[in-house]
């Protein structure tokens, strides 16, 4: 497969791995930021690595994963059967063993050795409750990934997290109470009018809040 072609393969898309099977090969430092992702996310997480960091370890002695402290063999995939596999280790060897042996299986892999060989590619990313902001450059310069990620991080405070939580209720309280589907997407687009977010960080919000939410249930209408 040409580079180019292999370049326009990639696709951005948001995977739900809520009790999700995922295999996990290799324990350092890059290894434990994206194992704390899985488990926040609530994917069930099988380890395979003979060392681990200290935050690994501690999570393992809680039962959040499963850790098998020992290098991979060949045929683990058979006795873990995970839905995704993810590669954390130095050893090139190794990495193309569970890389072939997955993709063998029909099973989703990413190799943080090799992103661009794998079928996986964690970006660098921001949380603000139900809004994530994500970048990749698919390898090719993951500082740069990094440097966007901080930018998105002080232009996105947390103050969107309680914007954006207010979105989503007045969106679902338009669903109920507004039949005509022209006038819902109105309404949310007049939302997005509102400087919210400063309202957020000036303290003013709560107040406004209820003004919004007291003129809707009298008037049928926003400010």
């Amino acid at each position: 497969m040409g580079e180019e072609r292999k370049e326009a393969g990639w696709l951005p898309v948001m995977l739900n791995v809520a009790d999700v099977r995922c295999l996990a090969v290799g324990a350092g430092t890059v290894a434990e930021r994206r194992l704390g992702d899985l488990l926040d996310a609530h994917a069930q997480v099988t380890l395979i690595s003979p060392e681990a960091t200290p935050a690994i370890a501690a999570w393992a002695d809680a039962g959040r994963l499963i850790w098998h402290r020992r290098e991979y063999r060949s045929g683990d995939l058979d006795d873990c059967r995970p839905s995704i596999v993810l590669i954390w280790t130095d050893d090139p060897e190794v990495n193309r063993l569970v890389r072939r042996e997955a993709e063998a299986r029909s099973v989703w892999v990413g190799d943080a050795s090799d992103g661009m060989s794998g079928r996986l590619m964690f970006p660098a990313s921001v949380k603000r409750g139900r809004l994530r902001l994500a970048v990749s450059t698919l390898g090719a310069s993951p500082g740069l990934a990094e440097r966007i990620r901080r930018e998105l991080e002080a232009n996105y405070g947390t103050e969107y997290e309680t914007y954006v939580d207010f979105l989503h209720e007045m969106r679902m309280r338009f669903r109920r109470e507004v039949r005509d589907p022209e006038r819902r997407a109105a309404l949310n687009r007049q939302l997005l009018a509102y400087p919210i977010p400063q309202m957020i960080r000036d303290g003013a919000f709560a107040a406004w809040r209820a003004e919004l939410l007291r003129l809707w249930e009298e008037r049928g209408r926003l400010p």
